[in-house]
């Protein structure tokens, strides 16, 4: 699973709402509505796949398919708990948007 890629995005995402927020409070005139419509469409988009991801390490860590063992459930539990801040963290940003 590549999560750098992930979080890099989840930066993107966080970079571009502080950016709309200041040009919202310095410059209401020229709020893109389009752009912020465009990044909740992204978030949630990624937090849905986030969340089935999540669901797959949830079932991995606690063993459910018999081909993992007790050193890779260990794994796909601190998995699931990096989806899950993840989940949360974009969870956020749908409520700052």
């Amino acid at each position: 699973v590549q999560l750098e890629g992930i979080e890099e995005v989840v930066e993107g995402i966080e970079i571009l709402l502080e950016e709309l927020e200041i040009r919202v409070i310095t410059s209401p005139a020229s709020f893109d509505l389009e752009g912020l419509l465009a990044l909740k469409r992204t978030n949630l988009k990624l937090r849905r796949w986030m969340s089935r991801q999540r669901e797959v390490m949830l079932r991995l860590s606690r063993q459910e398919v018999g081909m993992v063992s007790a050193g890779e459930a260990a794994l796909f539990r601190d998995l699931f708990d990096h989806f899950s801040r993840i989940t949360d963290l974009l969870e956020s940003f749908r409520e700052m948007a």
